[in-house]
């Protein structure tokens, strides 16, 4: 047992530098505790936050009062380059010009209770759940090419910050034996801030003095809204089944932005309009003797009908996940958990991403569980500058041209969940 935990604290640890990607609208979670995060998702099939929002037809435990709570830390990085051509104009290669990290914090916390009714056993479970992070930071320093070191001219910011997280109520209700029902009313609420910034140095206003060395723009989105979550599903003795429907529709709130250039702050009504989410999945329970469980998951997204009343060009495309988890038991007790994911991204067309998760857990004083899990995820793509020289027109040489070819991404996220369960 102590074996497989050092094991994955160790690939943690190896893993930790690197890590992440980019979606402007935030990332909708599936994975809250260090099971889940371990199978991929997958901890659907009993009392279980993720359950609370993709499957609340099982969102109920076996007998008294469960409670988890845990701490999630994200790390992200991002490498980007751009393309280098010889005096023939041939590919020569590619020059890292930024390498970003940043983290990300989540704690999640969810109370279940069950209560027997005859043969109908129901449940209730209250849960405070980040559904949808917001959290990107790109920093660059601009540098006088004659004498890089230490003339820095200037920086480049832009940052999004945020999250949309859950206060929400789940009833699970079992009957029939093997038939289950569940609803979740969650009542959403978050905020959502960017910051997009050019800034001289003191070297740079010294190349080209500047009455105003610094251009920004900074906005803000306060959202509130309520989620619903239907769920149904069967279970066997050798598998079980489920499928749930989850919308979020219409987050509304306030819109504020600030623009350093004119000094005018716009405030006004803002509508969020997001997509709903399918979810089909399957537990599998193989005969006595074999301590292995193995579960699967399709969520289909319609990002299509993702809707930003304050942002028009915001045209997103659905997406499709797919993951599988699968859980061994020794014969010590000892458990593994390992996982694999596939994951369409609703910005960019045609890039997938696909990560492996590994984790253990293991009981202690009968009551207790802890349990630890982690993600990792690199993703690569090309995306446009996100300061093209034409950004520093009012700054310095105006007739210096764009880019024209793109960057080339690498990002990795890495994902750590440490969880604890109580049984009463």
């Amino acid at each position: 047992m102590k074996k497989i935990i050092i094991t994955v604290v160790l690939l943690i640890s190896m893993l930790a530098f690197s890590a992440s990607f980019i979606e402007k609208y935030g990332h909708m979670n599936s994975s809250f505790t260090g099971r889940a995060l371990a199978l991929s998702g997958n901890d659907l099939f009993g009392a279980s936050p993720e359950a609370v929002l993709f499957n609340p037809a099982f969102a109920l435990p076996e007998d008294g009062l469960k409670i988890i709570f845990g701490a999630n830390v994200l790390r992200l990085s991002e490498d980007r380059s751009f393309p280098a051509y010889s005096f023939f104009d041939n590919l020569i290669g590619y020059q890292t010009y930024v390498d970003n990290t940043h983290y990300n914090e989540e704690i999640p916390l969810y109370a279940a209770k069950s209560f027997q009714f005859g043969e109908i056993t129901m449940g209730t479970s209250l849960s405070y759940l980040p559904v949808i992070e917001m959290n990107y930071t790109f920093y660059e320093e601009i540098r006088d090419i004659a004498d890089p070191e230490p003339n820095k001219m200037a920086v480049n910011k832009y940052e999004i910050s945020g999250a949309l997280n859950s206060f929400g109520l789940s009833l699970g209700v079992n009957f029939l034996e093997n038939f289950h029902v569940g609803y979740t009313l969650g009542i959403l609420s978050g905020e959502m801030t960017t910051l997009n910034s050019i800034e001289l140095t003191p070297y740079g206003e010294g190349v080209n003095p500047s009455p105003d060395p610094t251009r920004s723009n900074t906005s803000t989105v306060a959202l509130s809204g309520v989620m619903n979550v239907f769920g149904a599903g069967v279970n066997f003795k050798r598998f079980a089944l489920a499928a749930s429907y989850r919308t979020i529709g219409d987050v509304a709130g306030k819109y504020d932005s600030l623009d350093s250039t004119d000094g005018e702050l716009a405030i006004d009504d803002a509508t969020l309009i997001y997509p709903p989410t399918l979810t089909v999945a399957l537990h599998y329970r193989p005969r006595s003797g074999i301590f292995s469980t193995m579960s699967l998951s399709y969520k289909k997204t319609m990002w299509s009908q993702f809707e930003a009343d304050f942002e028009k060009d915001a045209q997103f495309h659905d997406t499709d996940e797919y993951s599988l988890g699968v859980e061994h038991i020794f014969d010590t007790g000892a458990i593994f958990r390992f996982g694999v994911f596939y994951r369409e991204n609703y910005e960019i067309d045609n890039l997938a991403e696909t990560g492996i998760t590994l984790g253990t857990g293991f009981k202690f004083l009968e009551r207790f569980s802890f349990d630890l899990g982690m993600e990792f995820l690199p993703v690569r793509y090309e995306t446009m500058d996100l300061f093209p020289e034409s950004a520093y027109d009012d700054f310095f040489d105006d007739t210096i041209t764009d880019r024209i070819s793109p960057d080339k991404i690498q990002d990795y996220r890495l994902k750590a969940a440490f969880t604890l369960g109580m049984n009463f």
